[in-house]
């Protein structure tokens, strides 16, 4: 125990003595790379402590400086504000390689350290050798400041600015002002002046000529090739008067100016010159290769001045090429012989020339566009074998042309290429049928497409009729059949149909039938006659031909095989040719336009013994007398067994299609129940008065004697719907009875939930559908004047309206897509009615004694929309106590069409309305008062007035 407490006290004398040397003595730690240096930065007066400090750009090191204990000298800091970058000014100090804390210099530092700099990219702008501007780019920015940039961009040479900055001397890669500067950069700017071309005042080009090198070798070469109107100028000057030749080089240019062009008028292309005679008479080419391709004719072409005198033409063989326009308009040519060299023949070249024969080399590939226009003196044309195409309208309008040769090289007829050309009468391909599909044919070559008078080649006679040809003996055309070309419309030149007639045994019983039995958007031709004559024309059997040639059929009056039709008074009737004969059907034609009738006015038609009638029979039938565009009604005799769906087609007004059977009868006709289109056409079968309460589903017509004449009235129910109509053309009345119990719908009334009254209808008589009480909705057509009194009493919809707001107007269809409200006013409540009653302004008509009773109205406001003619007799005889009419209306309107619609026993003052005070004083007006719900009449003084 005494020797453990031995050593314990010996360890606590040891630790309060290393606790005193430790309060006694300072230990500095030193820094891993710098032994000695304390760890608070502050050296002691005995010990020196050295730092490395590198300053690096971009990874680079620009300057190394020790600084000793932690403090930069005065001298250092000068040091590093000098630091240049690679010739770049250093602008700022971080800490940071992002450069965000600035680094101070003020501080002391503890360690090795790395200054991370901040230096200005110089941009150089040089114009020439000379430099014109300087900047300096922050390289933290990398861009440009708004300043610096607008600086640059405003960079002139006086008060031309430059038009380029570029990133090379030779001015290759452009420079962007708005572009990253990453470094230095020489920018070299550009000044370009325009050089104008003329020529006899007029623009040809125009080039950008650097300022400081002057043209391009491009440039200048652009310049003396560049084609004007299809030639080049063969001399340039700098004046107008063209005195003083231009000279191209390298030269400084110092502003935009002119260059005036000019050119050999000698020469046709670039090797090939033009000659006249001295008389003006003989026009010669010699040279080699292609012609100038000239734009235009009276400026381009310099013989054009010579049209009127030039008779002879030479083109020396070498020459490739006959020029555009070259002689477009040569009024006095005749025969021109093209060498074997040419290969293109221009466009326009020949335009309404003369020219009568001219031959087509086999060196010949391409007939440009017009390039033969209304030559009308070319009769023949034979073409070259070696042609490949014909351009757009090169033969339009050669209208003397008979006959045309056509090699099997050709692939391509441009469009119009022959069009108008109606005389043609022969076309004759040197090749076969499966050669010539081949040829690629644009559209209106319509004598090529269509006509049968084209042949194909056949040394020996096919044993098939068709358009065959040879070369005889002698080398002449032949054909070995004629043609018969069968046209069905005047206006169209194309043949509708074909034949061919053997030219050695002439014509046949099978071409005969042929004959009598073509048939064209189903119908038959009643004659045929020769284009440009009237008289029949008829085959004959063995009869031969010495040429082709051509009819034209006419129709007469066919509508059948058995059928004629005659038009007299706009009625059409169609009946038998020949009663002995059963047959009476008629034609289904074809399209919409292809009945004879089409396009003529028609008010009625007739049908008689017709069994059956066709496709489009009465398409868009246009009828004069008719409220409507087109038919409203047709009459179907009993006769008839079948209706084509699209006989009525496009009839939009149709509403009655009366059929003169019985509905057993109709039931049996097919086809007929196609024509129905719900609430709008109906197919009618007829029935007598003892029959109505046989047929109740269905639609109906009859005939009802009123003051001796004969009334059509139809009619149509289902599904409680009652549609009311009837008429034709002179009548639009749905006819009044003495009660409701005599009309033809009385045994279903009480079925009865809604009445529709046919669009055809302007008037509705008595007791039509009085006292029916399950009628709740009433719908009329706009085209309504007049209902009778009584005519609506005691229906559902009637006793509704009357009861509930003392007034029952009854509506009509609103106008197509436009939401307009039409009504009629049918009855007023005297009970509910007060002394000012305004009659509304969408009121198309009023009715019989709509006003009865009504002694205690004494104002009406009368609206301006409504004619005298849709005002019932005796709609106003109630009113025996009105004492003034607000008339929104023009006083001569009232005063000459409405004076007659007042009972005699009343005599109201007239008001006429003016929205502004009026200085009329023989006349009162109203307005209406602010709430626009009652009239204010205007006071007037003589003083005003």
């Amino acid at each position: 125990m005494k020797r453990i407490a031995s050593i314990l006290k010996v360890v606590f004398m040891l630790f309060v003595l290393v606790t005193l040397l430790t309060a006694c003595i300072v230990v500095v730690p030193s820094d891993s790379t710098n032994p000695g240096v304390p760890s608070d930065g502050n050296p002691d007066t005995t010990t020196t402590v050295k730092y490395s400090v590198k300053y690096q750009f971009e990874g680079t090191t620009l300057l190394t400086q020790t600084v000793t204990n932690g403090i930069f000298t005065q001298e250092q800091i000068a040091e590093k504000n000098a630091l240049l970058a690679k010739g770049k000014v250093v602008t700022g100090f971080f800490q940071d390689s992002a450069k965000t804390i600035p680094f101070d210099f003020t501080k002391k530092i503890t360690a090795n350290t790395t200054v991370y700099c901040q230096v200005l990219y110089k941009v150089t702008y040089y114009y020439g050798k000379d430099v014109i501007l300087e900047q300096y780019v922050d390289s933290a920015a990398k861009y440009l400041t708004q300043n610096q940039y607008d600086a640059a961009s405003r960079l002139s040479q006086g008060a031309t600015k430059y038009s380029g900055f570029y990133r090379d001397a030779e001015k290759t890669q452009v420079f962007n002002l708005d572009s990253m500067i990453t470094n230095d950069v020489n920018v070299y700017c550009q000044l370009l002046f325009n050089v104008r071309y003329e020529h006899k005042g007029l623009f040809v080009m125009d080039q950008q000529v650097d300022a400081v090198d002057g043209f391009t070798e491009e440039q200048i070469e652009a310049a003396k090739n560049y084609y004007y109107n299809g030639f080049r100028f063969s001399v340039f000057y700098t004046d107008e008067n063209l005195t003083n030749e231009f000279t191209f080089n390298r030269a400084p240019t110092k502003n935009n100016f002119t260059i005036y062009c000019d050119r050999d008028y000698t020469k046709a292309g670039d090797n090939v010159t033009w000659s006249i005679s001295d008389d003006g008479t003989h026009l010669s080419f010699t040279g080699e290769g292609p012609m100038y391709e000239f734009r235009y004719h009276d400026t381009d072409v310099p013989w054009n001045k010579y049209k009127n005198t030039v008779t002879d033409i030479s083109i020396e063989t070498g020459i490739t090429t006959i020029a555009n326009h070259a002689f477009y308009e040569f009024s006095k040519i005749d025969i021109v012989d093209i060498p074997e060299t040419i290969t293109f023949i221009g466009n326009n070249a020949f335009h309404k020339s003369t020219v009568r024969d001219l031959n087509f080399p086999d060196s010949l590939k391409r007939i440009g566009e017009h390039a033969f226009t209304e030559c009308f003196n070319l009769v023949n044309l034979d073409f070259n074998h070696g042609l490949e195409s014909i351009g757009i309208g090169a033969f339009n309008g050669c209208t003397s042309v008979v006959t045309v040769v056509l090699t099997n090289t050709i692939i391509l007829l441009g469009n119009s290429a022959f069009l108008n050309c109606n005389n043609i009468s022969a076309a004759y391909y040197v090749g076969n049928q499966e050669q010539y599909d081949a040829i690629v044919i644009d559209i209106d070559n319509f004598w090529l497409r269509d006509l049968a008078h084209t042949y194909y080649i056949s040394q020996e006679k096919p044993t098939e009729p068709g358009p065959y040809w040879y070369y005889d003996e002698e080398g002449e055309i032949k054909q070995w059949y004629n043609t018969i070309w069968y046209r069905a419309n005047p206006a169209v030149f194309t043949p509708t149909f074909v034949d061919y007639i053997d030219v050695d045994t002439g014509v046949t019983q099978a071409n005969i039938d042929f004959m009598a039995n073509i048939v064209y958007e189903g119908y038959k031709f009643a004659y045929w006659t020769i284009v440009g004559e009237k008289e029949e024309y008829v085959l004959t059997l063995g009869q031969r031909f010495d040429s082709d040639i051509k009819l034209l059929g006419e129709r007469g009056n066919l509508c059948g095989d058995n059928l004629k039709w005659t038009l007299s008074a706009g009625k059409l009737t169609i009946s038998k040719i020949d009663q002995t004969i059963d047959d009476a059907v008629m034609w289904d034609f074809e399209y919409a336009k292809s009945a004879p009738w089409r396009g003529k006015t028609i008010n009625s038609i007739e049908l008689k013994d017709v069994t059956y009638i066709g496709q489009n029979a009465f398409y868009m039938i246009y009828n004069q007398q008719s409220p409507y565009k087109s038919l409203t009604y047709i009459d179907i005799p009993v006769c008839v067994t079948a209706v084509h769906p699209s006989a009525f087609i496009s009839c939009n007004d149709l509403l009655y299609v009366y059929y003169a059977g019985t509905p057993e009868q109709l039931a049996l006709v097919e086809g007929i129940s196609s024509l129905t289109n719900g609430e709008h056409t109906k197919v009618y079968a007829r029935i007598e008065a003892a029959d109505y309460s046989k047929y109740t589903e269905g639609a109906y017509w009859t005939i009802i004697k009123e003051n001796r004449l004969n009334r059509r009235v139809a009619w149509a129910f289902e599904d409680g719907v009652l549609t009311v109509g009837g008429g034709d053309n002179s009548y639009h009345t749905v006819l009044g009875y003495s009660s409701v119990e005599n009309t033809p719908w009385y045994s279903y009334a009480s079925e009865i939930t809604k009445v529709v009254i046919c669009s055809n209808i302007t008037t509705i008589g008595s007791h039509c559908f009085e006292n029916i009480e399950s009628i709740t909705d009433i719908v009329i057509p706009t085209r309504l004047l007049s209902v009778a009194a009584n005519t609506f009493d005691g229906t559902g919809y009637y006793n509704n309206l009357y009861n509930n707001d003392g007034v029952v107007y009854i509506y009509a269809n609103t106008a197509a897509g436009s939401g307009i409200k039409y009504g009629i006013l049918i009855a007023v409540n005297p009970e509910m009615a007060g002394e000012l009653f305004c009659i509304q302004s969408y009121t198309i008509a009023i009715a019989e004694n709509a006003f009865e009773g009504c002694s205690n109205i004494k104002s009406l406001i009368f609206p301006k929309d409504i004619v005298s003619s849709a005002v019932y007799s005796g709609a106003l005889n109630g009113l025996t106590s009105l004492e003034g009419i607000y008339y929104d209306g023009r006083v001569e309107t009232w005063q000459t069409t409405f004076t007659e619609i007042l009972p005699e026993e009343i005599n109201p003052t007239i008001y006429y309305y003016s929205s502004l005070k009026p200085s009329d004083t023989t006349n009162q007006y109203w307005r209406w008062n602010e709430t626009k719900d009652e009239p204010v009449l205007w006071v007037i003084s003589e003083n005003e007035a």
